[in-house]
């Protein structure tokens, strides 16, 4: 299970999950978009959560993109 470190930034933790995924697609695995930032927001540090809640409620997981989600997570880094 991947997790983000406590002192790890949003890009390194973005920069994990991406050789991740891609390793996956190499392997001949696949992930919808839906469940790949589910599982981002999940895989968070704690100090994100009140951020992961409010995306949650308020954002269209179905049309948000990884590079959306990562810009919006920088910003309140």
């Amino acid at each position: 299970m991947i997790q983000m470190e406590d002192k790890e930034s949003v890009s390194d933790f973005f920069t994990r999950i991406l050789k991740f995924m891609n390793f996956m697609k190499r392997c001949g695995g696949t992930l919808a978009n839906q469940s790949i930032l589910r599982k981002n927001l999940r895989s968070l540090s704690p100090i994100f959560d009140h951020i992961v809640v409010a995306i949650e409620e308020s954002q269209d997981l179905v049309s948000m993109t990884l590079d959306w989600l990562q810009g919006l997570l920088e910003a309140h880094e």
